[in-house]
């Protein structure tokens, strides 16, 4: 099993597993090189987007995935609320 490691911005934890879904276009054996590599940061998702540098274009794959999961989270909230 491969350990977790936390967003170098926020510090949220973040899994391997979330890790590849999060790059899914990559190769395992490739988000395995950037995970191993002492050299680079690892970033949440939403930390990645907020960068003030932007060297990305905001895909709609993306847009939906975030509202999804922003859904997710305030329904779950709401349900433990009440």
């Amino acid at each position: 099993m491969i350990g977790e490691k936390t967003c170098f911005d926020c510090g949220k934890s973040i899994s391997f597993i979330d890790f590849c879904n999060d790059n899914s276009t990559m190769t395992k054996t490739r988000a395995k090189d950037l995970w191993d590599d002492n050299l680079l940061s690892i970033c949440c998702f939403q930390c990645f987007f907020r960068r003030p540098e932007k060297p990305y274009k905001i895909n709609k794959r993306f847009n939906s995935y975030n509202s999804r999961v922003r859904k997710l989270k305030l329904n779950n909230f709401n349900k433990n609320r009440g």
